[in-house]
């Protein structure tokens, strides 16, 4: 072998170029592959095979497992390749130089291009195809032809050794057409040795064609043994599908999390129509049509089924999934069967307080089941009913469970992962946690941009609200406007009420109420949740000129809304309702709207009111009523610096407070006078003396009475690096980092947090 393997080593390893190889696998490209491989440099290996070329979603899979295989990381799944690889992209600084392999690219040639773009200092790209592919390659690269890698006779009989005549050895390399892999695999068989391995992905490995004979019901033990259980699903289908609604009970849930929905429906669609009528098969049919948006081509035949059948689960799932959705249905499956999927359809469906409880339920039946995907996705959607129900602090503390569960029990659905990210970003608007917020959400909206436009828009209007929260009107308005163009005409009212916001904002009325007017028009013949937020717009762009008139579109949205429970539109149509009544002097009404409990203005924090509100000169009255009193922005920049800026404005302030300042960010929560001492002083300091400050402080700055914390929204530069190092983006944290945090100050909370970060900042750089 290190004959024929030498000659074509001395160029691969001593360059950094592109290496393109035109020829099939059997032409020893995998061991060639496989030698340029490195401590140093390891090969990250991704193998096309026939269907991949329809499912770009299998790819992305493929690709996070190739990169989990050679790292100790988990790229999250049901991506397709594009997204993938953007975010291998990031990683690469981190854990480059690899090589990036894809062989039989010919199956899907935009791979192939997709990944040449990658090559560079810390990715050498690989690419291994049958035919040429046609694609513009780079201007230096290394390429193989099938010429190239022709196995010489001299070459072959030097591999043959004694086993073989000279006559024999020649003719097995011509019947081989020379290729190197085939021509082994031949002798060792022709001989008796064992069979001839080759390099693979993720290790040795026969030709095809060459395999040992292994028994397929011994291997369908094998693979639910080690619960390999798309592999066992994928045996069975072909050779025992009489297995297949045993092994799917637990094969389903596998291809659902990894999103191969695509590949599911094809193995479920082979079967014989008394196999595919099975109650189970029959589920998750429709699961995978329903995802792959061709749920309508079942519906006849599920309903058929269910006229017959209780079947619980597939009951609870036409419910949630066919148009219109049936919540009479959703119970009637969970009266039947309470299970984790018929607790969380039931809750999901329903609008009222018992939704909360029924989500509850559906998180606890699934960790008692064990179901893994089903506890991070049921407690995921409860964070969201708890945010629709004006639960903000509660569905905080669900969002961020539901994340360190998704990680603990390994679940690796990306998408999931996502829309719970956006949960979690909006509500901490809504409750004024905003650090480290920005660059997480601009982050997550450009990586899916491409890929995800539809999430890419979910990420780009809560950094909209992000914005407005943060007095960026003009940046929110950019997001807004970008979602607005994208967005489908039922869903124009969401995103108009978005732009009408950003418009009041900024002075731009007639622009609020023109897009308000437009979304109304193409929305008025849909269902209430969907014109609802067009309604709520037009009133809000009237409420600051025409009370009356905005009155009358604001109380048509207050009614609706009470079919669909939604707190923070609820909160938004009470302030501007309150505004009209304010604007016509009639304050009584306006206090009475703003203290009701039912509108859950009690709960938001001043980002999350700022956000719902409108310009600060126009609802200087409504937070005196709420005892608001000036809606702040504070910035605390105590790296090496000590500025204080708030609502833009640079503030001079004595060193103590700016000690106070810092052990109230650090904390992030409400501290009695002991704790706040304690913290800032250890065991020593002065009562009186601090109390006295905080009286001073409250008179300029956004501090609250005792218990005492920071009002609104707050951003301090040590408490985004602290946050970026918590979650392993150490590039930014680095970036942000600039010296030590007030250093002259003794407080044992600031030191603590100042050693932290600068122990990480020495021990990275």
């Amino acid at each position: 072998m290190r004959m024929w393997l030498q000659k074509h080593l001395t160029q691969l390893q001593s360059s950094r170029q592109a290496v393109i190889v035109f020829c099939p696998l059997e032409y020893g490209v995998s061991h060639l592959l496989r030698e340029l491989e490195t401590q140093e440099k390891p090969v990250v290996w991704l193998e096309l095979a026939e269907g991949d070329q329809d499912d770009p979603v299998s790819i992305g899979n493929k690709l996070a497992e190739a990169v989990s295989h050679v790292f100790d990381t988990q790229l999250l799944s049901t991506f397709s390749y594009d997204y993938t690889l953007a975010l291998l992209q990031t990683m690469l600084p981190k854990i480059g130089p690899i090589t990036l392999a894809v062989t039989n690219a010919h199956i899907v040639p935009a791979l192939a291009d997709s990944v040449l773009k990658l090559h560079g200092k810390d990715c050498q790209v690989f690419i291994q195809s049958d035919k040429n592919l046609g694609l513009e390659l780079p201007p230096k690269n290394i390429v193989f032809s099938r010429d190239d890698l022709l196995l010489q006779p001299k070459e072959a009989l030097e591999l043959a050794k004694t086993h073989l005549a000279k006559e024999k050895v020649l003719k097995l390399l011509k019947e081989a057409e020379g290729a190197y892999d085939l021509f082994l695999s031949k002798l060792n068989k022709l001989c008796k040795l064992p069979p001839h391995l080759m390099p693979g992905p993720t290790g040795q490995r026969t030709l095809p064609g060459f395999e040992l004979e292994v028994n397929p019901e011994s291997l369908l033990k094998v693979f639910i043994r080690k619960r390999r259980w798309q592999e066992a699903l994928e045996l069975s289908s072909e050779v025992f599908p009489e297995r297949v609604p045993e092994i799917l009970e637990e094969a389903g849930h596998v291809f659902h999390e990894q999103g191969a929905h695509k590949r599911l429906f094809h193995l479920l669609e082979g079967l014989t129509p008394e196999l595919k009528n099975h109650e189970t098969v029959l589920y998750w049919r429709l699961q995978a049509a329903f995802r792959l948006g061709q749920e309508g081509k079942l519906r006849k035949e599920v309903e058929e089924y269910l006229k017959r059948n209780e079947a619980p689960e597939l009951r609870a799932l036409a419910a949630g999934v066919f148009v219109p959705t049936n919540r009479k249905e959703a119970l009637r499956a969970y009266r039947a069967k309470k299970t984790p999927f018929t607790a969380f359809q039931l809750g999901r469906l329903t609008d009222t307080k018992q939704s909360i409880k029924l989500l509850g339920e559906s998180v606890a039946l699934a960790e008692n089941e064990g179901k893994p995907y089903e506890v991070v996705r049921n407690a995921g959607y409860l964070a969201e009913k708890l945010i629709a129900r004006g639960h903000f602090q509660e569905a905080m503390d669900w969002s961020e469970w539901s994340f360190k569960k998704f990680a603990q029990l390994g679940i690796r659905d990306g998408q999931r992962r996502l829309r719970l990210l956006n949960d979690w970003a909006y509500v901490r608007i809504l409750i004024g946690n905003l650090a480290g917020l920005e660059q997480l959400l601009k982050e997550n909206e450009s990586q899916l941009e491409s890929a995800y436009p539809d999430l890419a828009a979910l990420f780009r209007s809560t950094l909209g609200n992000y914005f407005i929260a943060t007095s960026r009107p003009a940046e929110a308005l950019e997001c807004y406007l970008k979602n607005y163009e994208q967005t489908p005409r039922q869903l124009k009212g969401f995103a108009a009420l978005n732009c009408t916001r950003a418009y009041l904002e900024l002075n731009k009325v007639d622009e609020a109420q023109e897009v308000a007017k437009q979304a109304i028009n193409v929305t008025k013949h849909e269902s209430d949740d969907y014109h609802l937020p067009a309604f709520l717009a037009y009133g809000m762009s009237q409420a600051m000129h025409k009370p009356n008139t905005a009155r009358s579109y604001l109380l048509e949205a207050q009614k609706i809304c009470h079919s669909l429970y939604t707190s923070y539109w609820f909160a938004q149509i009470a302030l501007y309702l309150a505004l009209t009544y304010i604007l016509e002097s009639r304050e009584k009404e306006a206090r009475k709207l703003l203290l009701d409990p039912n509108n859950h203005l009690g709960s938001l924090s001043t980002s999350g009111l700022k956000l719902l509100a409108g310009p600060e000169s126009v609802f200087k009255p409504i937070w005196s009523l709420l005892g608001q009193g000036k809606p702040a922005s504070l910035e605390l920049r105590f790296l090496e610096k000590k500025d204080v800026w708030l609502e833009d404005e640079p503030l001079k302030l004595f060193p103590s407070w700016l000690e106070i300042l810092a052990v109230l960010a650090i904390e992030q929560r409400p501290l009695t006078i002991e704790e706040l001492m304690s913290c800032l002083y250890g065991d020593g300091g002065s009562k009186n003396t601090l109390k006295s400050n905080l009286a001073k402080m409250r008179r300029i700055l956004p501090i609250s009475q005792h218990p005492y914390h920071i009002q609104g929204s707050f951003q301090a530069d040590f408490i985004d690096v602290a946050y970026y190092i918590k979650k392993g983006n150490f590039t930014d944290a680095i970036k942000l980092y600039s010296g030590p945090l007030l250093k002259t100050s003794e407080s044992p909370s600031i030191r603590a947090m100042d050693e932290e970060i600068r122990a990480c900042y020495v021990l990275l750089s």
